[in-house]
Formats: structure tokens, C-alpha cells, sequence
């Protein structure tokens, strides 16, 4: 079951990163290259258009803080926001997530939306494509909402915030330096010029002197402040609830099972602890787990030892029949840790600019949609 770091990589990012060789990968790469431009366009010319007030900004009347990113697929947005709704509660002020809900069952809640569910509580949380629908659906349900935070907002637009905070994961910063389809990036990233700040995540994993070179190509496009960070396991629980030490996987043979964007920070993050990996099963980004699944984790965990998952496969996985699985489980609680005094100045900057927002009816700047 054991796998090489490499192999971890979804394939789209090995055919990006150029891993992918022969005939089909290198004609694909070329007609991802030659439609990158006509993105890029598309890009630049609406960020154009809400920069020049063409297109509408709706405003409303609580403090907009969105946390976002430049590229697909997994920087830490949802360790990052539990992070800030904890620092506002501590200021006072209560905050909502809205969030798109982005594969939600039928009838039902995304993954990360009941994680959030979990360690917020009902009331706080809504999902919606529409974040504009959602802010006021969001207030008029409860008006004691102090601060709503945007996940995954940077590219929405069409809701005015009062702090874009933007991660770029320093494990692979730049989306392989091209925009959709050829890259990661969901736009150009002279986008990071909107940035109010910049959440370097993972920076741990890297190089330093990569790391160095990451926020020196920062610093040639925003002036905005870097922070570093990274992504810390601070809890193990098993599927009733009771915690364990993190130490307690010192040492210990388990098999890690991971339906996420980047699996190879999980892994590293496991090793880093000294568990012994001896079984791998990762399955694409927000997979829906079934019972075929379970015989295949089942399977895979043929082995003595836990069988670790993140938070967000739990609140899959614990919709079925889990069978003997149920005593091997154990969830992983990420939490994300700042260098330095970076926790304090983020949350003091989070914290001047909900200060200072305005807080005029609720409308919108600019033409209508």
C-alpha cells in the first residue's frame, strides 16, 4: 500500500507539473496552452470591471472579512477561518461563515460545511453559491451576527469585504505558473494587488530558502504583510468523542485514509509526528465515501493499528455502517499555528479593519446586475 510522495499528486497536477510524459500528456499540454489566454482574458477583464465599478458590489451592513486563495485545490482556508472565528469571539464579536457548500450531498451538507457545523454550531453557518443571498439570509436569521467571514471568497466579487486575506501554500505556491485550464491559479496573480494580507500555509514543509523565495516573488506584486504558517495536529479522537494524545501515534504503525486536496502535507504531517505509515489510501478531493469504500479501508487496514482520517472524511464517514472499523478509527483535528507574533498581528489587523468598516444600509455600489 505504501507509495512514493510523487504518486500522491492527483493527476491533473502531474500533468500540469509536467510529471506526465509521452505523446498524449505533452499534445494536452499543448491545447491547455493554447486556451490558457482566453481565460486569462476572461480573468483579467471582469477584475477589471469590478475595479471600475462596472459591475455591481453589493454592501451589507455587517464587516466582510474574506479568507481565499489564487488557486485551486487545498491551502488550509478551513483551519484558517475556525482559526479567526475563535480570535473575533474573544474580541466580542460573534462571526458567520459563508461558504458555497461546494458538492453538498442531495438534501444535504458538504463536508466542509459540517465540519464547520461541528465546531461553530447551527446559526452561524450558510451555504450558498449566492454569498450575497447567503449574508442577508445569514442576518436575517440571526441578528446577532457581529462579522461575516468569507470562505473562499477571494474571486466573489460581487460581495464588498473590509479584509481579503489570501494563502498560498508553500508547498506549491503558484498553481505550476499557469492560469485555468493549464494550471491551478483561478486568475493572473497580479490578483494578490487586492490582497490585505498574505497567509503563507505549509511553510514549514519547505526549504527555508524556498520559502525565502516564495515571499520575495510576493513582495514584487503586493506590499501587503506575509505571514507564515502552518498546519498543526493538536487532537485525536476516536468515532465517540474521547481524545488521545497526539504522542500516542509516536512510534506507532497506523494507515492513513484521506479524501483531500493535498494528501503529501497529511503524510509529511504523520511522519513528522514519527507514526509509521504502513498502509496509504487516498481518494479524490471531496469524495463521498460509500460501503465499498469501507470494505476497501477495511481491507487496507488488514494490519494492527489505527486507521487515521482528517476531520473532514469523518463527517463522511460516520453517516455509515462503520462495522469494526469503528474501534480503529481515529480523526486527525488540525488547527494552524503562526510563526512568531504573526497569530497577534493578524488578528489586530482583522480587527482594526472590522473597527473601521462602515456600516451604511445594507445596497450596492455601481450599476446592477
Amino acid at each position: 500500500m505504501n507509495r512514493r510522495p510523487s504518486s500522491l499528486l492527483p493527476r491533473e497536477h502531474r500533468l500540469f507539473s509536467g510529471e506526465l510524459r509521452g505523446l498524449g500528456p505533452r499534445l494536452l499540454r499543448a491545447v491547455l496552452t493554447a486556451a490558457e489566454p482566453v481565460y486569462r482574458g476572461v480573468m483579467l477583464l471582469r477584475n477589471r470591471l469590478y475595479d471600475r465599478r462596472i459591475l455591481s458590489v453589493v454592501r451589507l451592513d455587517r464587516p466582510v472579512v474574506s479568507v481565499g486563495n489564487l488557486s485551486a485545490g487545498g491551502t488550509g482556508k478551513t483551519p484558517v477561518v475556525l482559526w479567526l472565528a475563535q480570535r473575533l469571539l474573544e474580541m466580542g464579536l460573534r462571526a458567520a461563515v459563508l461558504l458555497r457548500g461546494y458538492r453538498a450531498r442531495p438534501g444535504g451538507v458538504s463536508d466542509e460545511e459540517a465540519l464547520y457545523l461541528d465546531r461553530l454550531g447551527e446559526g452561524f453557518i450558510f451555504a450558498n453559491p449566492d454569498r450575497v443571498a447567503s449574508g442577508r439570509a445569514a442576518l436575517a436569521r440571526n441578528p446577532s451576527i457581529d462579522v461575516l467571514l468569507l470562505d473562499d471568497g477571494f474571486q466573489h466579487r460581487r460581495l464588498h469585504r473590509d479584509l481579503d486575506i489570501v494563502l498560498i501554500d508553500a508547498t506549491n505556491p503558484f498553481g505550476y505558473g499557469h492560469v485555468h485550464p493549464r494550471g491551478l491559479l483561478r486568475e493572473p496573480l497580479s490578483g494578490l494587488r487586492r490582497a490585505h494580507a498574505v497567509v503563507l500555509t505549509r511553510a514549514d514543509q519547505p526549504d527555508p530558502a524556498e520559502v525565502l523565495r516564495v515571499e520575495s516573488r510576493i513582495r514584487t506584486i503586493t506590499a501587503a504583510p506575509i505571514f507564515r504558517a502552518r498546519h498543526v495536529i493538536s487532537g485525536l479522537l476516536d468515532p465517540d468523542g474521547n481524545r488521545r494524545e497526539v504522542d500516542s501515534l509516536r512510534g506507532q504503525s497506523c494507515i492513513a485514509v484521506a479524501a483531500i486536496a493535498n494528501p503529501a502535507s497529511l503524510r509529511a504531517q504523520l511522519l513528522q509526528l514519527g507514526a509509521r505509515l504502513t498502509g496509504e489510501l487516498w481518494f479524490p478531493d471531496h469524495h463521498d465515501y460509500d460501503q465499498e469504500d469501507l470494505s476497501r479501508i477495511t481491507e487496507a487496514g488488514s494490519e494492527d493499528g489505527p486507521i487515521v482520517v482528517t476531520e473532514k472524511d469523518w463527517v463522511k464517514l460516520r453517516r455509515l455502517d462503520l462495522g469494526a472499523l469503528h474501534g480503529r478509527l481515529l480523526r486527525l483535528e488540525l488547527t494552524i499555528a503562526f510563526e512568531a507574533d504573526g497569530a497577534a498581528r493578524l488578528a489586530e489587523l482583522a480587527g482594526g479593519a472590522i473597527r473601521s468598516a462602515s456600516r451604511p444600509p445594507c445596497g450596492t455600489t455601481g450599476p446592477q446586475n
